[in-house]
């Protein structure tokens, strides 16, 4: 069974009256005590209509339960985002994710305030949101990727016309400890595409799993959605298709670039790449006031970090070329 599960749940009082229907999440203690304190932080600060309300919380010795509504939401028409996105078109899909950026956390993003120190190192602080660390990194790399060694300086495949930079390997020798000076704000935390659910009439969306929600590196949010489109939502046909995709989505020099990937026989990568690409432009309106290419250089830095650690997450990275996604777009941010 997993740790935590969400619920759709219809009450009903004494003598069968229904009630309006809630959604329930339940799950180890810590882990649901972690989530109301996470919404307290954020609740003052989730603008428009489309607000998350925890309503109540349930505790027993090891497991607890928080329940929730969504202030505007027709719960009978509300689904996963991911199935949101396997069914609707870019254009949906972008006017959703504007509306949740935006507007229900626009208040989020935009009271960004300046690193404690001159410069962040961005290693440390990814580490410290993640739980990973060059050595458990180095680890978890050696097992999953035995045919490319952290010895080499680069990695290679029989599909593609060059090596490419090793990007583990930089990550464990501290080539790829980015430090500067950056900007902090009110972060989820947790942004994937699990934790987002959209009522498919209106085309809003609503967040849930608040266990992580706090102050964090502005781009966290954004880059940990686009990182699960990569490779949760996206079905990876072979690796000189994902080296092109990564080689045009690396190219952009600021998050308004207007690129071009143009593979009409690969919709699934051209349907990822617009999102993408939708996602960026969003961060690019929060950063409206940051240099551009700081700004892109921080959200470059937030994905490698983001990148990297799906290296221990055995599970998320099948089907087969999907681990070596994960080298392909670690080396483009390098």
């Amino acid at each position: 069974h997993p740790p935590a599960a969400v619920l759709r749940v219809t009450p009903y009082l004494l003598g069968n009256r229904q009630q309006v229907d809630v959604v329930i999440k339940y799950g180890p203690l810590k882990e649901i005590r972690n989530e109301e304190k996470g919404w307290q932080k954020a609740r003052g600060f989730i603008g428009s209509h489309k607000a998350t309300r925890l309503e109540k919380i349930v505790v027993g010795r090891q497991l607890a339960a928080v329940e929730y509504t969504f202030v505007g939401a027709k719960l009978h028409e509300v689904i996963p985002f991911a199935k949101y996105y396997a069914t609707e078109s870019v254009e949906h899909i972008t006017k959703t994710l504007r509306g949740l950026f935006l507007e229900t956390c626009g208040l989020w993003y935009q009271h960004t305030v300046s690193g404690t120190a001159d410069n962040a190192n961005l290693a440390n602080v990814y580490g410290a949101y993640f739980g990973f660390s060059k050595t458990n990194i180095e680890s978890a790399f050696s097992l999953k990727y035995p045919e490319q060694p952290l010895a080499r300086q680069d990695v290679r495949f029989a599909a593609l016309p060059r090596p490419l930079i090793h990007p583990i390997a930089r990550f464990c020798n501290g080539q790829a400890d980015f430090s500067w000076p950056t900007r902090y704000c009110l972060t989820h935390g947790d942004l994937h595409a699990r934790n987002i659910l959209v009522d498919v009439s209106a085309r809003d969306a609503w967040l849930i799993d608040f266990g992580r929600t706090d102050t964090g590196h502005w781009v966290r949010d954004f880059v940990e959605l686009e990182a699960s489109i990569r490779f949760q939502l996206t079905q990876v046909p072979d690796l000189g298709a994902v080296f092109e995709f990564e080689d045009v989505l690396a190219s952009a020099e600021t998050l308004n670039d207007d690129l071009t990937f143009d593979r009409d026989d690969l919709p699934e990568f051209q349907k990822a790449f617009h999102c993408i690409q939708a996602i960026r432009k969003i961060a690019g309106e929060v950063a409206v006031n940051l240099d551009a290419r700081a700004a892109m250089l921080d959200y470059y830095a937030g994905l490698f970090y983001q990148t990297i650690n799906y290296v221990r997450l055995y599970r998320l990275l099948r089907p087969g070329q999907k681990k070596n996604h994960v080298l392909e777009i670690g080396r483009a941010h390098v």
